[in-house]
């Protein structure tokens, strides 16, 4: 059996100082029924509607999925799979 190795505390605080610089994006209701909404009419699953709905709540203009379809739009936002699209991540 493997023993998980616990993070040492300063490498575990320089990833929590990391993450304070990312958007959190809290579920509502209206979140929810939209990503069932999108859900039925993108024949997506339920969480990947739910990712999407999100990312237009941050106003975000790109996503990057392996899951989900390269290069579709939904509103303002396009699907980009980082691995078909590698030099996009550079920018």
């Amino acid at each position: 059996q493997k023993i998980k190795t616990p993070l040492p505390v300063k490498a575990a605080r320089e990833e929590i100082v990391l993450f304070r610089a990312l958007e959190i994006v809290e579920l509502s209701y209206d979140m929810i029924l939209r990503a069932i909404d999108l859900q039925a009419s993108k024949k997506t699953s339920f969480w990947d509607a739910l990712i999407i709905v999100a990312a237009m709540a941050a106003e975000c203009h790109t996503l990057y999925s392996e899951d989900m379809q390269d290069g579709q739009k939904i509103g303002a936002l396009k699907i980009v799979n980082p691995y078909f699209h590698p030099d996009e991540l550079a920018q």
